[in-house]
């Protein structure tokens, strides 16, 4: 909304329409907690506190996001969950496939992959935002056991309710064996959702993020068993699984879309604190047409198919960027600890310690990792420019010739503690063709210095299923001693090597190689990370990467450009200006197939191309310059556009040898601001 009105609204209970069978079913949904909210905020100073203090993290955090001061996390992050089934009888003792189906509506919701939004409403389904939150059930307990997520407990309570009461058992009677529910599972590491029969007319509710500091043992989500997933049984309108979509934006700090001011004597004054969702008079219901105007936001007016208002499953299919900035602000400074757990990756056949860090969100630790699509982003490596990294775990772009602080998560994917290992951490200037050791190891000095370490170590004994997360400062170099390469000054890359052994090959799987891509492939306590350093005397950012050759020898390479987590560049032209030195280096430029010569630039088919025949001297490097500029498109039907987020678009630029070997390369991220 455009109004900034900072009191939290409720986000915990919502009692919604019925939808058991036995139930008396309504027609409407409706929310009965906004009292708890305002009492605890004038009776309960620690949660007073929490909330408050909580609103300032979101508030600096979408300070420094729109001041483009964070980079723009382009992998996903997989939370783990389980499910507690506590049920009185049969039917409500849900299936397997019906707990399965919700985790698969979450998938899609939370990816943007809603089946509804190619034919929804297009002023909104444009702002329709991929959050990058995905979430499986549970592999490995809490005792690091094999797990398949689901605990069933039987009951001999006929129906749960929810309460005020300052006694957790009585305001959460689910969430506790001892009062007929089932206990938590670490909320530090996994997302527990209740299912069972709710009392009267309660859909279900979430817990509020400001009570992660008093109440962990109540943290998650409590769903009624008849509107849960979509199979089984659930009854319409709230069949779908849209229900548990809704109470999760809660459990991540989104409050209801119309700002729950239903009965106030001016229903125009609440927010949601999302400045891109209009402002809305009350809840909607039902499927209302389009426009459904109110608080005079024609002529689009009530973004009604938003899934934090009242519709029908049916008729709810998005998140917006704003939602899914607020999300991550809340993720990173209050649940970030979720993305340290190891819940979601099956527990090894051998109890022994295994040390890793992952390459992307879908690496498990393998060796080799055939399961990541990059190797290039990993979100074990992260930088801020003040040492608040344990507490805020967003990724900042590190500032030139001052001290920044780079963490390093390593985690123990075994069961038994580990013995002391180092860590050592390189940095180096980003091209497409980066090798090992140099110049990660300070051996390149010309035209300036091109990499060197920055330090070393111990992570002490690490927990089995556990991990620990170390802090380097790092003086991070001047972009512009770096202008010898034109466009691309500030681009590098950091580099962090697990040694659990001091002689060669430290530990590693696969002896390393000259090849750095096969390193960190082959083995799991090596991980890449491209950044941007900002340059402190505030030289502009430029488009553009570098293409090097330090091999022995002069090689030929083939340069793929192409989407990031889609099929097409979207609302983005490529353009390859003809500046770039590497054009100088290619056998056929106006040959190649995917590239449209223009006055100034060679503009990059939609889908990408491939350059072949790009021949480099040993120890050459050259730049590619990017002219990258937004693109109105009609999307057509059934055309799977790229995953939005934050109105960011991504694309990879990868060198290959010449017989196919991928080398390195970079990912470039595009905002659009609208």
């Amino acid at each position: 909304m455009k109004k900034m009105f900072l009191m939290a609204t409720l986000m915990g209970l919502c009692i919604l329409s019925a939808c058991d069978p036995v139930k008396p079913v309504t027609t409407k949904r409706d929310c009965g907690t906004e009292d708890f909210y305002k009492e605890r905020l004038s009776k309960d100073n620690v949660f007073a506190r929490e909330e408050k203090k909580l609103e300032s993290l979101i508030l600096e955090y979408t300070r420094k996001m729109r001041g483009n001061k964070f980079d723009f996390r382009s992998t996903n992050v997989t939370i783990p969950v389980v499910v507690h089934v506590v049920y009185n009888n049969a039917a409500q003792n849900v299936s397997d496939a019906q707990i399965q189906s919700q985790i698969d509506v979450l998938n899609r919701d939370y990816r943007r992959l809603s089946t509804e939004i190619p034919g929804g409403h297009a002023v909104f389904t444009g702002m329709a935002s991929d959050t990058h939150f995905q979430f499986a059930l549970a592999r490995r307990d809490p005792n690091c056991n094999p797990t398949t997520g689901i605990i069933r407990k039987s009951t001999t309570t006929a129906s749960f309710t929810h309460t005020n009461s300052s006694v957790a058992t009585v305001r959460n009677p689910v969430k506790f064996n001892s009062s007929g529910g089932d206990d938590a599972w670490p909320s530090d590491r996994y997302l527990n959702i209740w299912v069972c029969n709710l009392s009267g007319t309660l859909l279900g509710y979430a817990s509020f993020p400001a009570d992660m500091a008093t109440r962990p043992l109540e943290d998650g989500v409590v769903m009624d068993f008849t509107c849960f997933g979509s199979t089984g049984t659930v009854a319409a309108p709230y069949n779908l699984g849209r229900t548990a979509t809704h109470e999760i934006g809660h459990w991540l700090n989104l409050r209801h879309i119309w700002g729950d001011d239903t009965g106030d004597p001016d229903e125009c004054s609440a927010d949601d604190a999302v400045t891109d969702t209009p402002v809305q008079a009350i809840e909607n219901y039902g499927c209302p047409s389009f426009p459904h105007v109110s608080c005079s936001n024609g002529p689009n007016g009530d973004m009604f198919m938003n899934f934090m208002d009242y519709t029908d499953d049916a008729c709810m299919y998005l998140f917006t960027n704003g939602q899914s900035e607020r999300m991550d602000a809340t993720f990173w400074t209050t649940r970030a600890s979720l993305a340290s757990s190891l819940g979601a990756l099956p527990p090894p056949a051998a109890a022994s310690a295994d040390l890793f860090s992952k390459d992307t969100d879908e690496d498990v630790g393998n060796e080799a990792n055939n399961e990541s699509p990059v190797f290039y982003l990993t979100d074990d490596i992260w930088i801020r420019n003040t040492n608040d990294g344990l507490t805020n775990q967003e990724h900042q772009n590190p500032i030139g010739e001052q001290i920044n602080y780079v963490y390093v998560r390593v985690r123990n994917k075994g069961c038994s503690p580990s013995t002391a290992a180092n860590v050592k951490l390189y940095w180096a200037k980003a091209s497409s063709g980066l090798a090992w050791p140099s110049p990660w190891d300070g051996s390149v000095t010309s035209p300036a210095l091109m990499g060197n370490s920055i330090g070393s170590k111990p992570t002490g004994a690490v927990a089995g299923n556990g991990f620990v997360i170390l802090e380097f400062p790092w003086t991070a170099p001047d972009p512009s001693e770096y202008s010898a390469f034109g466009a691309d000054q500030n681009h590098f890359c950091l580099l962090s090597r697990i040694e659990t052994a001091t002689t060669a090959p430290f530990g590693m799987a696969v002896a390393e190689t000259s090849n750095l891509l096969n390193n960190v492939k082959n083995n799991n306590n090596i991980v890449w990370k491209n950044v941007s350093v900002t340059d402190a005397d505030g030289a502009s950012h430029k488009n553009s990467v570098l293409l090097a050759n330090y091999g022995r020898t002069a090689q030929k390479y083939t340069i793929k450009i192409k989407p990031y987590q889609g099929k097409t560049f979207g609302n983005t032209k490529v353009g390859i200006d003809k500046r770039s030195t590497f054009l100088k280096n290619v056998e056929d430029i106006r040959g190649t197939k995917g590239l449209e010569p223009t006055e100034r630039e060679y503009v990059v088919a939609e889908n990408g191309v491939e350059i072949k025949g790009v021949k480099m001297d040993r120890g050459e490097i050259v730049s590619i310059i990017f002219n990258l500029a937004e693109q109105k498109r009609n999307p057509r039907k059934n055309d799977k556009q790229p995953l939005f987020r934050r109105n960011v678009n991504q694309f990879l630029v990868e060198q290959y040898s010449e017989n196919g070997e991928l080398i390195g390369g970079q990912l470039i991220k595009i905002k659009i601001n609208n």
